[in-house]
This record gives structure tokens, C-alpha cells and sequence, in this order.
């Protein structure tokens, strides 16, 4: 997917009813949390959990967030690895943040974004020592959490370090081998790969 959308092109991005569902969405919410603005009756079933989030100390909403190969904070056109983080709140004086970040879609079990939200936090508040992060389902209304502690940031890093090697590895040989996910029978637009639910 990465080969075929990134490098190949053979794949262009083509909006359909879930990506248009995911920008009503964020479009809404942020204009909820940074203007009031109440939620259209489509998403009315999330007004509670942003009215919430409205009482949550330094919000911040659509937040860019980057570190370098050393895990250091910069700017985001000098990122190694980024991160937009849909919501970000903070407590200074207690060394927490939370984050949440927003899913139109099913439950997955996939903590990979949270991950990389929590290392991009943490390198660039150094005196967050907990972080409270979750996935929120746009659709159920539930949030799925998961807590960060600054002395986990070490293998958080070499877990991502690897992850992040292997794509280097594959752009140095050109081989991109194909794996299958929770995507492929009806959503992948890889028609090429054999585990493509539409491939014949």
C-alpha cells in the first residue's frame, strides 16, 4: 500500500461515503471545541463526550507534533517522524496530558498512531511523566485508553526506531512485500496485491 501510494502512484486517493463521514466529523468537532459551535444532528450522540473535552485544561485541537532520528522535537517540515494529534490537553503541575484521537471507523487493536502521538508528547513537554491516551469511536461513542509513563519512552522509541528502519530498508532494496489487514477485502485500492478482496 505504501509502495502503490507513495512511490508507484498507482494509486490515487479517491474520496467515498467513510472519508467524507471523516471530515464532516473533524470539521464539526473542531469547530465545536474551538467555537461552540454545537454538533450537527449526524454526530448529536457525541455532544456530551466534547462537552467534556470543552472543560479540559490548554486544549488543543488538530495539533502537528515531530521529532529527528534522536527522538528531539522540531519543526514539522524537519520531521523524522510526525504526528497530528486530534486532541491534546494539559496539566503542568501535575506532569499529565491526555490525548485522543478520533476514529470514524470499527475498534482496532492497532496502538501504533497512539504510540507515536505519546513519544512526539514526550519529547516535546519534557515534564509530562503520564499520558492518558485513547482512540474515541465517532460511531459507538466508546474510548479505548491507554496509559504512557515517561520510563516506557525508551522502548516505545526502539520499537518505532524499527519499525521506521524497515521502510528505509525496503526504499534501499525496492521490495515492499505485501501483508494482509483488517482492510483489504473491502477498502484497499491495491487491486495488484493477491490478498485484495477484489483482486480475481
Amino acid at each position: 500500500s505504501y509502495k502503490a501510494k507513495y512511490l508507484t502512484r498507482e494509486v490515487t486517493f479517491q474520496p467515498n461515503e467513510n472519508t467524507m463521514y471523516g471530515r464532516r466529523w473533524h470539521e464539526g468537532v473542531e469547530a465545536a471545541l474551538k467555537h461552540g459551535t454545537p454538533l450537527s444532528d449526524e454526530f448529536a450522540h457525541m455532544q456530551p463526550t466534547v462537552d467534556v473535552m470543552k472543560q479540559w485544561p490548554r486544549l488543543w485541537v488538530e495539533r502537528d507534533s515531530a521529532v529527528d532520528a534522536n527522538f528531539e522535537p522540531v519543526d514539522w517540515r524537519q520531521r523524522w517522524v510526525g504526528a497530528k494529534i486530534d486532541i491534546q490537553s494539559y496539566e503542568k503541575e501535575r506532569g499529565y496530558a491526555r490525548i485522543i484521537d478520533w476514529k470514524t471507523g470499527k475498534p482496532r487493536d492497532d496502538y501504533l498512531q497512539l504510540d507515536i502521538n505519546a513519544i512526539t508528547v514526550f519529547a516535546a513537554a519534557k515534564w509530562v511523566n503520564h499520558i492518558r491516551a485513547g482512540y474515541a469511536y465517532t460511531k459507538s461513542g466508546t474510548i479505548s485508553k491507554r496509559d504512557y509513563h515517561r520510563e516506557q519512552l525508551p522502548e516505545l522509541q526502539a520499537s518505532l526506531k524499527q519499525k521506521v528502519l524497515r521502510i528505509a530498508a525496503a526504499h534501499d532494496s525496492g521490495v515492499f512485500p505485501e501483508q494482509p489487514n483488517g482492510l483489504c477485502r473491502n477498502f484497499c485500492d491495491v487491486t495488484s496485491c493477491h490478498f485484495n478482496g477484489r483482486n480475481k
